[in-house]
């Protein structure tokens, strides 16, 4: 299956910010569960504390240790997602400026992409997973390399998008 797709900067973005909240969930929750632990550490800590025993300060401690991670999680995540983002926008203005169709094969042995930036031939078993979400498919590679691939439903058509789901059941094996 060949696909000859031209840039959409719309379902770029959306697809870019389905990603990153995509690849971030699971790091967000676990930072979420610090602050149940934080709030009653901390309270805890505080009546040991007012009734006059010491160890109320190793508890009011552990809480601190955690909002001092969480705060540092938080700052870690903010960066990163300005830098994400602001990396989309340069890629837009790339991409829009060369006004190029992006070639998407889906063959047998092989992913082949190539747009005026590059082009790759990627075995199968090169690839981690891929993933659906919200009509976009995303393709990734195994860990150590990152590169993540795009399709969205509204580019190929629903027919075809289903097509290459189908397809990629039989060639990508940890999803």
């Amino acid at each position: 299956m060949r696909f000859e797709l031209s840039f959409n900067e719309n379902i770029y973005r959306e697809q870019s910010k389905k990603h990153f909240a995509f690849i971030w969930k699971d790091f967000q929750s676990k930072n979420k569960k610090r602050l149940y632990i934080i709030i009653p550490y901390f309270l805890l800590g505080a009546l040991i504390v007012y009734a006059k025993s010491n160890l109320g300060y190793l508890f009011i401690f552990i809480s601190l240790f955690n909002l001092y991670q969480y705060y540092k999680f938080y700052q870690h995540h903010k960066t990163n997602k300005e830098k994400y983002f602001s990396k989309v926008e340069e890629n837009i203005l790339e991409y829009l400026s060369n006004n190029k169709l992006s070639i998407n094969e889906f063959r047998n042995d092989n992913f082949y992409y190539l747009d005026f930036k590059m082009e790759l031939t990627i075995n199968w078993n090169l690839f981690k997973k891929f993933t659906v979400i919200e009509n976009n498919l995303f393709l990734e590679l195994n860990d150590g390399v990152f590169a993540t691939f795009f399709i969205n439903k509204e580019e190929v058509g629903e027919v075809e998008f289903n097509k290459i789901i189908l397809f990629l059941e039989s060639k990508i094996t940890n999803h």
